[in-house]
């Protein structure tokens, strides 16, 4: 059985129309890819099919899409920093990374135990008793002094004034009586080895 030719004329007119596909085919394959982004490249293959006389020529075109993306940057938020009852101390004795003073002038470790009182108390300065308001003996201690305290297992009292004494404070049984507001906050402090930052 004897295999029909494609005339030369019909081989010569299809021409123009291959040259033209294989053109467009160049120019989209050679669109720009976005710069400075991450990529993510996914292949496709496409099968095309050509024409030469009676016989099928068959060819894989390949073509890359490319997915840009922005990378995000997260901004790590600092750790609170525990003020106590002064916050206005922050600015002028900041804290280190740690949560210690940055700067100041002694420290001083020794027993701290927790007192409250009634809403009419007066300190020994006068003063009215509040949170950061602590009991020391004075000679060690000066009245006024300005204090950030720590316990070594990791409470934090915070920013202090020495504004009160008492009787087991004047004996040295105790380095330093903490205010608190509630009894059961007392309670729950109990006894315990603390460090005492001297500010000024």
């Amino acid at each position: 059985m004897k295999q029909k030719r494609l005339s030369p004329v019909v081989f010569f007119a299809a021409m123009p129309i291959l040259i033209l596909s294989v053109l467009l085919y160049q120019g989209k394959s050679e669109q720009p890819i976005p710069q400075n982004h991450p990529s993510t490249s996914v292949t496709a293959a496409t099968p095309t099919v050509w024409l030469r006389g009676t016989q099928a020529i068959t060819t894989t075109t390949t073509t890359t899409q490319t997915t840009t993306t922005t990378a995000s940057t997260a901004k790590t938020q600092p750790a609170a920093q525990y003020v106590g009852a002064y916050p206005a101390f922050l600015s002028t004795f900041p804290l280190n990374e740690d949560g210690i003073p940055v700067k100041y002038t002694k420290v001083i470790e020794g027993t701290a135990c927790a007192y409250t009182a009634r809403s009419d108390a007066v300190t020994a300065t006068g003063t009215t008793p509040q949170l950061g308001t602590v009991a020391v003996n004075p000679k060690v201690i000066p009245y006024g002094s300005k204090l950030f305290i720590v316990s070594t297992g990791g409470y934090v009292y915070g920013y202090a004034v020495a504004e009160d004494t008492g009787g087991d404070l004047l004996n040295n049984n105790i380095l330093v009586d903490l205010y608190m507001e509630t009894r059961e906050d007392c309670l729950n402090f109990g006894r315990r080895n603390v460090k005492i930052y001297v500010l000024e």
